[in-house]
């Protein structure tokens, strides 16, 4: 028997009747810059720890206007700490991304620094924008 859609949803989440949102809410996603070739640029700040006020479980991420086709890492921090690293190839510059779906969700205790790095088989100075797929947590 396949699994109901909102075991999945628990299961991913924890909680079925939570509500889904992205960091930032309401924005464009962050602009992040490669450093060099398969070189991570610099943090980019996708939510400040004081303007952090929730405790969050990051299930996705949401690349979107690359600045040309490629392969790109993209590592999400809390504060200093690596907590993914996710491969995202982008076939065409003005394509549409997808959302991508961590295998394993974490979770990012409020007043902590969200940051990003990313790389990219091309050149430096090449960015892309990430939001995080989020959903608020209370234990």
């Amino acid at each position: 028997m396949k699994p109901r859609f909102d075991e999945i949803f628990k299961e991913i989440t924890g909680d079925p009747d939570q509500t889904i949102t992205t960091i930032p809410t309401l924005a464009n996603g962050v602009t992040c810059t490669v450093g060099a070739s398969w070189v991570l640029g610099a943090f980019a700040t996708i939510l400040a720890a004081g303007s952090n006020t929730t405790r969050n479980k990051i299930i996705g991420i949401c690349p979107s206007g690359p600045s040309a086709a490629d392969e790109y890492q993209i590592n999400i921090y809390a504060g200093s700490t690596l907590m993914a690293a996710v491969p995202y190839t982008q076939e065409t510059a003005t394509g549409a991304a997808l959302p991508i779906m961590l295998p394993k969700p974490f979770i990012i205790d409020s007043a902590t620094d969200i940051k990003a790095k990313v790389a990219s088989l091309g050149a430096a100075g090449e960015t892309i924008n990430v939001k995080l797929i989020a959903v608020p947590v209370n234990y």
